[in-house]
């Protein structure tokens, strides 16, 4: 039960999860202050999803598995993925500007 614990709170899984959880509240909040426009905001969006699948599937080539550039670019992975949920999530917060 403690090894299972000590796997869980590992201290690269923390880092990578407080990153991510601040991408994904960071990007809404300036959307909701209007710092891009809608347009930005899918193009973001899309172009780090983009970059996450190409960049998850180098991370799954044999020979990089394991090894610290691949656990680099997982970390890399997750934050672009964080990225682009938070983008998503920036399309709902954003507010129009009063014409």
């Amino acid at each position: 039960m403690l090894i299972a614990l000590a796997a869980v709170f590992d201290p690269l899984r923390l880092v990578v999860l407080a990153g991510c959880l601040a991408i994904v509240i960071c990007i809404p909040v300036a959307a909701r202050r209007r710092k891009l426009h809608i347009p930005g905001y899918v193009g973001i969006a899309f172009v780090a999803f983009l970059a996450a699948l190409i960049l998850g599937r180098v991370v799954g080539l044999p020979r990089i598995i394991g090894t610290p550039m691949g656990i680099v670019l997982s970390v890399l992975f997750f934050l672009l993925i964080a990225t682009t949920v938070g983008s998503v999530v920036a399309l709902f917060f954003y507010r129009h500007p009063e014409v």
